[in-house]
């Protein structure tokens, strides 16, 4: 029995392991807020941790949630951003 539950969290170790390296990455260097660095199972996933990041980012800046014209402001920037790697790790 100690065995088998030892077989099995390898097992999970091992899945874990190739799903850690076969993450996707999105790079983004931003002059006014500096690099940001998104992670997930794709590029579309890693697009979307890294647009998240930006808007987070920006908001923390400004010392919290702007007014709403602000805040659509930072979601269109944040949105239109360019992977400058999309690289998997």
């Amino acid at each position: 029995m100690k065995l088998k539950l030892t077989a099995s969290a390898f097992m999970i170790l091992i899945g874990f392991s190739f799903s850690q390296a076969s993450a996707a990455v999105c790079k983004v260097e931003m002059h006014d807020i500096g690099s940001i660095v998104g992670i997930g199972s794709t590029h579309e996933e890693a697009f979307e941790d890294a647009a998240t990041k930006c808007f987070d980012r920006r908001v923390a800046l400004r010392g919290g949630m702007p007014d709403e014209e602000t805040a659509l402001e930072l979601i269109n920037i944040c949105a239109n951003i360019k992977c400058e790697s999309k690289a998997r790790n």
